[in-house]
């Protein structure tokens, strides 16, 4: 979807899913509002268009690019051209264990990704600055698929995007456990029984 201004103030978008779970988009810096919708349900997509004075605009809707699958330990190169592209990958959980989804980008490329589930809900990735990797982790997942779209907030270029299992610690109630991060922006899973 894609909604560009042609006069007025800029402008908000609001998608509502088959499921009845909405989402707010808010737009570019340049105005322009864009949104993968993962369309995984039958029904009636609604979008709301609005504005805080009179306007008009264009309003695209085109089918998806292919999507590539995310697999367990087999990173994909990808590469943005424009800040208007984005790369599209999906990836089904096999179970519940804990996996981090990471887009590593080339120097000079800042991405930022959104990770969608089935219920149409996403979730926007914009934690580090440029040239660092984004990382998103799930936990206690077993229903997908998981859209992940990857956009460039500045910049061109290379990166990859993989699906890593994330270490889980399991421990009682009662009991202690001493942990260990060892590098910046490592994850680990504890579940407590």
């Amino acid at each position: 979807i894609e909604v560009v201004p042609t006069s007025g103030e800029s402008l908000t978008l609001q998608v509502t899913y088959p499921s009845g779970a909405t989402e707010d988009v808010v737009p570019d810096g340049d105005s322009t509002i864009r949104r993968v919708v993962l369309a995984t349900a039958t029904g009636t997509y609604r979008l709301d268009v609005s504005g805080a004075s009179d306007a008009t605009f264009d309003l695209t809707v085109e089918p998806s690019p292919p999507v590539a699958q995310l697999v367990v330990d087999a990173p994909i190169d990808g590469r943005i051209s424009s800040t208007s592209i984005r790369a599209t990958f999906q990836f089904t959980p096999a179970d519940d264990s804990p996996v981090e989804l990471a887009v590593a980008p080339s120097p000079g490329l800042d991405v930022v990704f959104d990770v969608t589930g089935p219920d149409g809900v996403a979730s926007r990735i914009d934690h580090v600055g440029k040239g660092l990797p984004e990382t998103f982790a799930m936990s206690g997942v077993v229903e997908g698929p998981f859209r992940v779209d990857v956009y460039a907030a500045s910049g061109t270029g290379s990166f990859d995007v993989s699906v890593t299992p994330l270490p889980l610690v399991t421990i009682e109630s009662g009991k202690s456990h001493r942990g260990r991060i060892d590098a910046p922006g490592d994850i680990v899973v504890v579940d407590i029984e």
